[in-house]
């Protein structure tokens, strides 16, 4: 269901956008060559070619408003109802269609009582470019104006000198050129409507930047990333808790300063990973207060592997969800390779063995020899996977970030790794996962097994109750049951394996006989989704941020 504020802008936009087609249907039809006979009589061509003139870009600009209107803008809010009082003078002033005008002043009217409607701001800078644009097209038009008046004076059945073109494009472009209302040839009638079209072109150009969402630039403070490390050692429960920390988040702190959650701008889309970090009492005000900066930025907020957890509040507060897999949790308490359940593994892991595969634990710092070996690794597993290194959900192999973290390796009977997987701290979750995790293509079968395995030990060790395998996408889905997203998302993992190979994830974590726990997309409402979807994709696949992320002397570090 559509929020009953945002149906309400839509109304209002359908209506100020139908006005303004009205508006130009009025104009174009008041001045056909019959009327003008009729209304040269009782008005002096200059007004009849002026309120014209008015009346379309009048319409036009209706037209083009009704999409920012649509968003909540502010400032579409302010050009509509300034260009509905032009619109009605302009009716007015010629003195017909009064009814028309009398519709554009109620619209007017009902703009000015719903004011509040329209909170959503643009981007600041779009301002200045905005105007720039406007300059530049005025100055182009003109241009184009006075050249063709010049070079095409005799269809215009006049001779003008450089010096009178210039001054006739000026009036040609103020409404007051008399020629203007009834060209006397084709050629002139097709010159005036080229000139129209350019306007309207350049009008539509500076509406279009006028209203673009506001951008985020990227600064994150260091004093930012610091209340971030804090809350997270205090209240970070997930998986994916600490991949909040890498650089290509953005970061909102609640109210109260206790909680944030982190989230990346793709578009007018902001979708953050997970849940919003901190106490359970804050979650209601820290997606409140979100979804708020969401609206007054024209951004659309989406939350990406959202726990089940506080599901009730995501609905509460308007928003819905939508299943998008599962996240496989190994029990370690009784963790022990014996048994028929554990067969295939052992026997996976024996094999490895008798071919001289080892594997070890590697500390933070790690050392450039070793650093390197991995990126030879990460390199060749890179070159075997579609749509190459991933981000967002997923950290990315970066040296500095890999230095700082535990790894473990699997190296053959020569020394040379064949496998790794980074190990990231889960703070208050009492499960250990992984990161990154790669493989030579030519590292024989069991290599992998005996990699988890030995994580798994090490987890256990270290008091970790479970191991974390991390998500498997679209798994836990059904295509006979179910919302129809989650169904069409089923059909997906059933009939198209070949993209991303769902399926063999899923086997391989089954393996491990972890339990499933399932893991959501939320979204603001059902036409938002496929914009969401894809804004969750373009934020996975890293996109134009991959060149900002390899910019000479960048690190994960960032700036603290």
């Amino acid at each position: 269901m559509i929020p009953a504020r945002t149906l309400e802008r839509y109304c209002l936009a359908l209506a100020v956008g139908s006005l303004g087609m009205l508006n130009i249907l009025c104009a174009w039809l008041a001045h056909h060559p019959v009327r003008v006979r009729l209304l040269s009589r009782v008005l002096p061509h200059a007004v009849l070619h002026a309120t014209w003139v008015l009346t379309t870009l009048a319409g036009t600009g209706l037209v083009l408003l009704a999409w920012g209107l649509a968003r909540g803008k502010r400032r579409a809010w302010q050009l509509a109802a300034g260009l509905l009082v032009l619109a009605a003078a302009a009716h007015l002033l010629k003195g017909r269609h009064h009814d028309v005008a009398a519709l554009d002043l109620t619209a007017l009217v009902v703009l000015l009582a719903r004011r509040r409607t329209f909170r959503a701001t643009s981007d600041p800078p779009a301002l200045k470019q905005a105007l720039a644009a406007a300059a530049a097209w005025t100055g182009a038009i003109y241009l184009y104006a006075l050249l063709g008046l010049y070079l095409m004076d005799r269809y215009f059945h006049v001779s003008l000198s450089l010096t009178l073109a210039a001054s006739a494009a000026l009036r040609l472009l103020v409404g007051s050129l008399p020629a203007a209302a009834n060209p006397p040839t084709l050629h002139a009638a097709w010159f005036l409507d080229s000139l129209l079209l350019l306007e309207v072109s350049g009008v539509a150009t500076v509406f279009l930047l006028l209203f673009r969402p506001v951008a985020y630039r990227w600064v994150v403070e260091p004093a930012a990333r610091q209340r971030t490390r804090a809350i997270l050692r205090r209240h970070g429960r997930s998986a994916i808790a600490h991949l909040t920390l890498l650089p290509d988040k953005a970061y909102y702190f609640a109210p109260s300063g206790a909680a944030f959650l982190a989230y990346r701008l793709v578009g007018n889309v902001a979708v953050v990973l997970g849940d919003p970090v901190g106490p359970p009492e804050e979650m209601e005000a820290a997606i409140k207060g979100f979804a708020e900066i969401c609206s007054h930025n024209d951004w659309q907020p989406v939350f990406y592997q959202v726990l089940p957890d506080y599901l009730e509040i995501y609905s509460r507060l308007g928003f819905k969800h939508l299943k998008i897999g599962e996240e496989a949790v190994m029990d370690l308490s009784d963790f022990d390779l014996a048994g028929s359940r554990w067969k295939t593994v052992r026997q996976a892991v024996n094999r490895a063995l008798r071919r001289g595969y080892r594997t070890r634990l590697i500390l933070p710092p790690v050392d450039d020899a070793t650093m390197a070996a991995l990126k030879e690794v990460s390199d060749e597993w890179l070159r075997h996977r579609k749509g190459g290194e991933k981000m967002f959900s997923l950290g990315w192999f970066e040296p500095d970030y890999l230095r700082q973290t535990p790894v473990m390796v699997v190296e053959d009977e020569r020394g040379k790794i064949q496998a790794f997987a980074n190990i990231i701290p889960t703070y208050q979750l009492g499960q250990g996962t992984i990161d990154l995790m790669r493989r030579r293509t030519d590292a024989d079968n069991g290599v992998m097994e005996l990699l988890f395995v030995a994580l798994a030990r090490y987890f256990r060790a270290q008091g970790h109750r479970a191991f974390n395998l991390g998500l498997a996408p679209l798994a836990g889905l059904r295509s006979d049951q179910g919302p129809l997203a989650e169904r069409t998302l089923a059909l997906v993992f059933d009939r198209f394996n070949y993209f991303y190979r769902f399926q063999g994830l899923k086997r391989f974590k089954e393996k491990f006989h972890p339990r499933w726990e399932p893991r959501y997309l939320v979204y603001p409402g059902t036409l938002a989704l496929p914009k969401a979807g894809l804004a969750v994709v373009r934020a996975n696949a890293g996109g134009s941020l991959r060149a900002y992320f390899k910019r000479p002397g960048f690190t994960t570090r960032g700036r603290d």
